[in-house]
């Protein structure tokens, strides 16, 4: 048996009961739910979003393929009337693969460690509830060690790019924090892309602007240490997108 970790969330009529709920769904001879963690509610990323979240985290273990247990979480979500069809938008129940063992996989269909589930706060959160020493195994971090690097002030952020000039990139930063309280304890720095990366930083943005976006997949793949990939063919949509990080990180 595989042992697993699911972030759980939703902001249409998602409650303690409705996770209790999918996990009863999701039980089988090859699917054992350990443990559940308490409800988290928290603040809705991206513009689409709507309301407030609630957030919590399961541990599984599953004698099943990755694949199939993706297909088998996205059978209970449909049972709930799931909706695809806006990205980063409302929903009712959505279950993310985040860990499944110690294995890296990157596919079409499945990239696990779920790329972006190191630097969420409403993944991290309920993870460190119920399984606090689980690894991430490219970071090589437990989810207790993963979440208090998210939480240190002022958060040390690098951000660089090779299609944007220092000019450019110091005047979206600027922009972001004009925009709010979302980033004000934040602490960004314009850097070199060439330039090795701070141990004391949490995370370097590489920011690229052009027509071909170069992610071809919906989830993008693992980096091997803490970067993270923003492209656009539209400035303002770069903003949008690196403003939704810190909305995660930050919690």
């Amino acid at each position: 048996m595989t042992q697993c970790l699911i972030a759980l969330g939703g902001n249409i009529n998602a409650s303690e009961t409705v996770f209790l709920e999918a996990m009863r769904r999701l039980e089988r001879p090859e699917i054992v739910v350990k443990q559940l963690s308490r409800p988290f509610v928290t603040r809705p990323v991206g513009s689409a979003a709507g309301q407030e979240y609630v957030n919590a985290a399961a541990v599984l273990e599953c004698a099943l393929e990755s694949v199939t247990l993706l297909n088998t979480l996205h059978e209970v979500e449909n049972s709930f009337g799931r909706e695809r069809t806006i990205h980063w938008g409302p929903r009712t129940l959505d279950l993310d693969l985040c860990l499944f063992g110690d294995e890296v996989i990157e596919s079409p269909t499945l990239v696990v460690p779920h790329p972006a589930m190191w630097y969420r706060r409403f993944v991290l959160d309920p993870a460190v509830q119920i399984a606090a020493q689980m690894r991430h195994p490219i970071l090589r971090q437990s989810m207790e060690e993963l979440r208090e690097a998210a939480i240190v002030r002022p958060l040390r952020i690098e951000v660089s790019s090779g299609t944007l000039s220092d000019s450019e990139m110091a005047s979206m930063v600027e922009r972001l924090k004009a925009k709010g309280d979302v980033i004000r304890e934040v602490q960004i720095a314009v850097v070199a892309e060439s330039s090795s990366v701070d141990a004391h930083v949490f995370a370097r943005l590489l920011i690229e602007h052009g027509k071909e976006d170069r992610r071809t997949r919906r989830q993008p793949p693992n980096e091997s240490y803490r970067q993270i990939r923003f492209h656009s063919d539209s400035v303002g949509s770069l903003e949008q997108e690196v403003n939704q990080f810190f909305a995660a990180v930050l919690g």
